[in-house]
């Protein structure tokens, strides 16, 4: 097995940066986004933000992966690794040639999913990531909604995501139920392989951030300081402030600076586990079956 570089280096010059390896492709890496332009960034402000580009190949992804498990969100959670290793994988379809410049963000940061790979093969881009766990969304569609501190955990660590891509005046990520992930370890992350719609479901309005927070809440802007729920002060106006805040001012605020750590979402992440898991079948292709 030989490990792969991300370089775009001859095969002769040493390689400078490790990256994930699952066994020697037999198709050349090449770059799905040859027309973008190149960051407008200082060397120095480049590595500071950590980004890479993602390894990109032309080739059957097939070859390399195994068919494991379809998710009831519609990904599919893949083996690789001789099976030892899974990733999360989502396709796209190509309409037209130039829908294949199409780049996916590639930061490296806590509270973001990690792209391993992607592949263009016969009309479609498969992008590989790190499995993270169950979606904001998966929670929701099965009526369990987050206490208040779990929220407070949750936003906290997805407004750290935020500040990172304002602070390195990155392109904005979507924001939104769907790819806010959490593992089972509490970890949460924003998967950037989800686009946004418009700019006003992204990371650069953070009314977005308060949307969420709503959702979670089973409130609206409306009936949040008439609800039944006893709601604190705090939480009600972390909401109100979203809108005019920025990130920086939003990571002072009391109800985010009270947060505790991932372990507070044990318990969630357990409910989660048994409830969400409900919604996942074997793949088809998997060479396994139920009993």
């Amino acid at each position: 097995m030989r490990e792969r570089s991300l370089n775009t280096a001859p095969a002769d010059t040493p390689a400078t940066t490790p990256t994930p390896t699952i066994r020697k492709r037999r198709c050349t890496s090449i770059s799905l986004c040859p027309t973008l332009p190149t960051p407008r960034v200082t060397r120095k402000e480049f590595w500071t933000a950590r980004m890479r580009e993602i390894p990109s190949f032309r080739c059957n992804p097939w070859d390399f992966y195994e068919p494991f498990l379809i998710l009831g969100s519609g990904s599919s959670v893949v083996l690789c690794n001789n099976g030892a290793e899974i990733r999360a994988m989502r396709t796209f379809g190509v309409a037209s040639h130039d829908e294949e410049v199409y780049c996916f963000p590639e930061i490296q940061h806590p509270n973001f999913v990690n792209i391993c790979e992607r592949y263009l093969f016969k009309g479609k881009i498969f992008a590989f990531t790190e499995y993270i766990g169950f979606s904001i969304e998966d929670l929701l569609f099965h009526s369990i909604y987050p206490t208040e501190r779990e929220i407070a955990c949750i936003i906290s660590q997805v407004l750290a995501g935020i500040q990172f891509i304002w602070s390195r005046k990155l392109d904005h990520p979507r924001i939104s139920t769907e790819n806010i992930l959490v593992s089972s370890k509490g970890e949460v992350k924003i998967d950037p392989t989800i686009f946004p719609d418009d700019r006003e479901h992204t990371s650069a309005d953070l009314n977005s951030l308060g949307t969420i927070m709503l959702e979670m809440m089973d409130e609206t802007r409306e009936t949040l300081k008439s609800t039944v729920v006893d709601w604190s002060a705090e939480a009600v106006n972390f909401v109100e402030v979203t809108s005019s805040s920025t990130p920086d001012e939003l990571s002072d605020h009391v109800f985010i600076t009270r947060s505790r750590g991932a372990e507070i979402l044990t318990p969630l992440c357990a409910l989660a586990h048994f409830l969400v898991s409900k919604d996942v079948s074997i793949d088809g292709n998997a060479g396994r079956r139920l009993g």
